[in-house]
């Protein structure tokens, strides 16, 4: 995985996807992220952006939609496997910490908030 900068922060690259982070201290977490989505096999072939970003409660992860997304549209076998995707990020990386997932728009713009 390479690091750089970008406009939406420091990066961790890894094929064709970014994770980027805001905080130089997040770079361990963001490699573990990219990391995570080799593993489990989320890698898209298209290129694909994360952006991980810290809140009070601990972290919010947003992952960049398509241009046509809308919220109330979203299927509840999508939420569901969502709302897993959460669980697993929360059980293997993010543990005593509390995180969002939020569906963001292609500037991280939130759409949706998973919960």
């Amino acid at each position: 995985m390479a690091s750089c900068a970008q406009e939406y922060g420091n990066r961790v690259v890894g094929g064709n996807l970014s994770v980027y982070y805001i905080d130089s201290k997040d770079e361990a977490l963001a490699s573990k992220l990219a990391v995570f989505w080799k593993k489990h096999d989320l890698i898209a072939e298209a290129p694909q952006d994360i952006k991980l970003s810290r809140t009070e409660e601990g972290y919010r992860i947003s992952l960049i939609i398509h241009d046509n997304f809308e919220a109330e549209m979203i299927r509840f076998n999508e939420r569901k496997a969502l709302l897993e995707l959460r669980a697993m990020l929360k059980d293997e990386i993010f543990q005593d910490q509390g995180i969002e997932l939020v569906l963001s728009d292609d500037q991280f713009k939130p759409l949706l908030q998973i919960k």
